[in-house]
C-alpha cells in the first residue's frame, strides 16, 4: 500500500467514527427531548385533572348559591379558596418543608446558644462549633445530650454529617 492510500484509509476510518459519534449524539438528544416532553405531558395532565376538580367544585358552589343563605355561601367560598391555596402549596411543598426544617433548626440552635456552657464556641462559625462540641469528651449528661442535639441540627440544616 502506498503512503497516500494508507492516509486515505485512516481518514476514512476517522470519518466513519465521527459519523457514528454524531448519530449517537443525535440519538441521545432525541431521547432527552422525548423524556422531557413525556414529563411535561404528565405534569400538564395532572394539572388539568386538578383544575377540572376545582372547576367541578366551583360549579357545585354556584348551583348551591341559589339555595343557601349568603353567610353559608361565604363560608363555602372561603373553603374553596383554602382548597386552591392548599393546591398551590402542594406544588411548592419542597420549599415549604425546607423552610420549616430550617426554622426548627434555628430555634434549636438559639435554645442551645442561650443555655450552653459552650457559649464561646457558639459565637464562632457552625463548623468550629461542630468541631468543638464533637471533640469535647465530657461525661456529663447534659453536655452529651447537647452535642447529640447539635449534630442532629447540623444534619437537618446542611443535609450532611459534620466533618472534621
Amino acid at each position: 500500500m502506498t503512503p497516500l492510500k494508507k492516509r486515505h484509509t485512516k481518514l476514512k476510518k476517522i470519518e466513519d467514527k465521527s459519523c457514528d459519534l454524531e448519530s449517537m449524539k443525535n440519538t441521545l438528544r432525541q431521547e432527552f427531548r422525548d423524556m422531557l416532553s413525556n414529563e411535561r405531558q404528565a405534569y400538564n395532565d395532572k394539572l388539568a385533572e386538578t383544575n377540572a376538580k376545582l372547576a367541578e367544585q366551583s360549579g357545585e358552589l354556584c348551583r348551591l348559591k341559589s339555595f343557601l343563605n349568603p353567610l353559608l355561601f361565604r363560608v363555602l367560598v372561603d373553603d374553596l379558596r383554602r382548597l386552591i391555596a392548599d393546591n398551590l402549596k402542594k406544588q411548592n411543598w419542597h420549599e415549604i418543608e425546607r423552610n420549616r426544617r430550617q426554622e426548627i433548626v434555628e430555634e434549636e440552635l438559639n435554645k442551645l446558644r442561650k443555655n450552653s456552657p459552650f457559649s464561646k464556641a457558639f459565637r464562632s462559625s457552625p463548623l468550629d462549633m461542630a468541631v468543638f462540641l464533637i471533640n469535647d469528651h465530657s461525661k456529663r449528661r447534659n453536655e452529651g445530650k447537647e452535642r447529640n442535639m447539635f449534630i442532629d441540627c447540623y444534619r437537618l440544616l446542611y443535609n450532611q454529617e459534620p466533618t472534621l
